[in-house]
């Protein structure tokens, strides 16, 4: 479960124009997850606010929509502001029932 002050590293999400017959939310966009996204917390840049050596190429928010549709990764940092109720979804290929949150974020941009 994820804590609140903490940090973590999320890897392998996708981006796309959310579809708002599932996503209710004033954004049009969407980050989600999949079965090969990783989220790991990150111990080492909760104590160490420079977040250590790595180097990141990182992309505002609103800079985002450029990137969407295009291969390749692209480095967010961003804060999760509020964590809504989990529901779920179904999938339409098998009838699978699958967990879904929706988060709002933010970044220094907002």
């Amino acid at each position: 479960a994820l804590q609140e002050d903490r940090v973590y590293i999320m890897s392998g999400g996708n981006m796309k124009v959310k579809n708002a017959m599932y996503n209710s939310t004033k954004s049009d966009y969407e980050i989600t997850a999949n079965a090969m996204t990783k989220l790991v917390e990150d111990t080492a840049a909760a104590a160490d606010t420079t977040f250590g050596q790595v180097k990141l190429d990182l992309v505002k928010l609103d800079k985002l929509p450029a990137h969407v549709g295009k291969k390749g990764t692209v480095d967010i940092l961003f804060v999760v502001k509020e964590a809504y109720e989990l529901g779920s979804v179904t999938r339409k290929s098998d009838r699978t029932q699958l967990s879904k949150r929706d988060f709002l974020v933010m970044d220094e941009g907002a």
